[in-house]
Parts: C-alpha cells; structure tokens; sequence
C-alpha cells in the first residue's frame, strides 16, 4: 500500500472514530435507536460516522483533485439521503424499489425514494464533476453504478449492460461521424 492510500486510510478511522465517539457521548435520541437482528437496542451512529470517514478517506486519497472533491461531496450527500429515509420512514412498512416507485406512481413522495433519486442524483454530480468532468453519458453510468450500489444492487450485472449500451452508442456516433465526413 502506498503512503498516500495508508495516509488516506488512517484518515478515514480518525475521522469515522471521532465521529461515532462525539455521537456516542451524547443522550441517545430515540428516533436514533433500532432493534437489531439479534434483538439488541443499538444506535445508528455507524452511519454518519462512515459516511463523513469515507468522505475524508476520498479527500485525502492520491488522485485529482477535482475526482476527490466530487466523491468527497457525494458521499455525505448520499448519506443524508440514507439518515432522511431511516429517520422518517422508520415507521414506514414499504421495502425496496418497487413499493417506493409504486407509492410515486400514485402520487405519494416517501422517504424511501428521497433517497433512491437523492443518491442518484448525487452519482449523477460526482461523475459530472468528477472524472469524467461533463461527459453526460459517462456520469449517468457513474450515477447509475452509485445509486446501484448504495442501493445494495447487482453492480457488476448493472456495469454489464451499461457498458453495452455505451459501446452501442459509442459505435453509433461514430458511424454518423464517417457519413458527415464522408459527405463533404
């Protein structure tokens, strides 16, 4: 491992441990509280600890600089979506994409897909900021594989495709591009 990615990995535990340790001294407030698999009251203090760990883990890491400052937003953006849906739809019994998109199709907004189109949209801006800097097809796919992956999907079956599809067009353009050359 290189010294800048350890220096950027210790980063990240300072950071996540502080995080949880300061969250961790105070009175936990209910809404922060879930019974676990095993029965067990625990806090959801992880999560913000994670997200703002991995934020400085990315901001620190060796790379450019407009990628790192892309990811490094991106991430708590997406966990404030994630914090939103677990704070105020923890009472909600809807599950998944499809119970979320299915309370849109008949007009209700639920925290659930706050953060299905939150992260999303938060994929969407690091891969435009990011290193792909504009290209809008390369950030949809890189917002698409977020969304995927916070979302727990199939990543690499979801790349698969995607990767298709951009080949395809990629062919495409290219074909448009011969025949206006071609004609002139």
């Amino acid at each position: 491992m290189g010294t800048n990615v350890g220096r950027a990995v210790v980063v990240a535990g300072l950071v996540g441990a502080g995080v949880y340790t300061v969250l961790s001294r105070r009175r936990t407030d209910p809404a922060w509280l879930r019974t676990n698999h095993a029965g067990r009251m625990v806090t959801l203090y992880a999560g913000p600890a994670a997200v703002l760990g991995g934020a400085a883990r990315i901001a620190a890491a060796p790379g450019p600089v407009r990628a790192r400052v892309a990811g490094a937003l991106a991430v708590p953006a997406a966990g404030g979506c994630g914090a939103y849906d677990d704070l105020v739809g923890a009472d909600d019994p809807r599950r998944g994409f499809r119970a979320h998109l299915g309370a849109l199709r008949e007009g209700e907004v639920t925290s659930g897909a706050v953060k299905l189109f939150g992260i999303g949209a938060a994929g969407v801006l690091a891969g435009r900021g990011g290193r792909h800097g504009g290209r809008t097809g390369r950030a949809a796919l890189a917002g698409g594989l977020v969304a995927a992956a916070a979302n727990g999907e199939r990543v690499s079956g979801l790349a698969r495709r995607a990767s298709g599809v951009l080949r395809r067009a990629v062919r495409a353009g290219q074909g448009v591009r011969r025949g206006v050359r071609g004609r002139r």
